[in-house]
C-alpha cells in the first residue's frame, strides 16, 4: 500500500502543470490548495516549489482503518496522473529486486521533498529531493556531483549535448550535467550550514531548482525503467519527446535531442 501510494503521489507530481498552463495547483487526494504561497504579480500561478504538501496517508489502530485525509479545497479541474509512469511503477509494487526496492525508496524522499509538515524549512526541500537522487541512482561515497553528472546524462535519449567549459574550471559537461552539479552544490551548501539565498534556489534563468529536479527525477525514472527491460526504448522515447519541458527551463538547444 505505502508502494502505491508513493507511485501515485509521483504521478501526479509529474503532472504538475508547467509553462503556459495557468492552472494554480494539481493533486491526486488532493494539493493543499489554500496553503500554496502563490505569487499574485507573477506572470505564471504555477505551485510555489518552495513550499510542496501533498499525500498524506493514515493509520488509525489497524490497516483496516487505513484512508487518505481528506482535502481542504477540491480544484475543479482535470488533473490526472501522468498514466505511463503510473501504470510502471504500479506493477513494480510487488517487486522485491534490490534495484527495485531502491527506486521505490528513492519516491519516499521525494514526497518528503514536497510534504508540508510544521519546522522543514523550504530551503531543506532541494536537500530531501537531492537524497531521493541519491538512494535513486546508489550514489557512491566520494566524487558525488560528478557521478550525479554522468548517470543522469547517460540515463537521457541519445542526444547532441555540447560539453562546455565554465571559467576557472579545468573540466567541461553538458547543460544537463552543469545542473546536476549545482544542484548537488545546493545540497552541501544546506548541509554545511552555510547561508542560502533565494538566488541560491533558482538556476540563472530564473527557473526554481526543485521544478527542474523534479522534471529531471522524471527522466532519470523513465530512464532506469528502460535500461533494466520494464519500459521498452521506442515507449521511453516517446515519452521524452512530450515530457521533457526541462530543456527549454535550462536553454537547451531544440536539437540537441534529434
Amino acid at each position: 500500500m505505502s508502494r502505491f501510494t508513493n507511485a501515485l503521489l509521483a504521478a501526479y507530481l509529474f503532472n504538475l502543470p508547467t509553462g503556459e498552463q495557468r492552472y494554480p495547483f494539481c493533486s491526486s487526494d488532493n494539493f493543499t490548495g489554500l496553503y500554496q504561497p502563490f505569487k499574485p504579480n507573477a506572470d505564471h500561478l504555477d505551485i510555489a516549489f518552495t513550499f510542496g504538501s501533498y499525500f498524506h496517508l493514515t493509520v488509525a489502530g489497524s490497516w483496516q482503518y487505513l484512508g487518505y485525509v481528506t482535502p481542504d479545497f477540491v480544484p475543479n479541474m482535470n488533473c490526472q496522473p501522468a498514466q505511463t509512469i503510473l501504470a510502471q511503477l504500479a506493477a513494480l509494487c510487488a517487486n522485491a529486486e534490490e534495484r527495485v526496492v531502491r527506486l521505490f525508496r528513492s519516491l519516499e524522499w521525494l514526497r518528503l521533498t514536497f510534504m508540508n509538515y510544521e519546522g522543514f524549512p523550504h530551503e531543506a526541500r532541494p536537500l530531501a529531493m537531492c537524497t531521493a537522487f541519491e538512494t535513486l541512482l546508489d550514489f557512491p561515497d566520494r566524487e558525488k556531483a560528478r557521478y550525479f553528472s554522468d548517470q543522469v546524462n547517460s540515463l537521457l535519449p541519445a542526444n547532441r549535448l555540447p560539453r562546455l567549459r565554465r571559467p576557472g574550471i579545468n573540466y567541461d559537461d553538458t547543460q544537463v550535467g552543469w545542473w546536476c552539479r549545482d544542484f548537488y552544490n545546493l545540497r552541501s551548501k544546506t548541509v554545511h550550514g552555510e547561508r542560502v539565498q533565494a538566488a541560491d534556489l533558482v538556476t540563472d534563468r530564473g527557473v526554481e531548482h526543485l521544478r527542474i529536479a523534479l522534471s529531471i527525477f522524471e527522466e532519470c525514472t523513465y530512464g532506469l525503467l528502460a535500461e533494466w527491460g520494464f519500459l521498452a526504448r521506442e515507449d521511453r522515447e516517446a515519452v521524452f519527446v512530450w515530457r521533457s519541458h526541462w530543456r527549454d527551463q535550462l536553454g537547451i538547444a531544440v536539437d540537441a535531442f534529434l
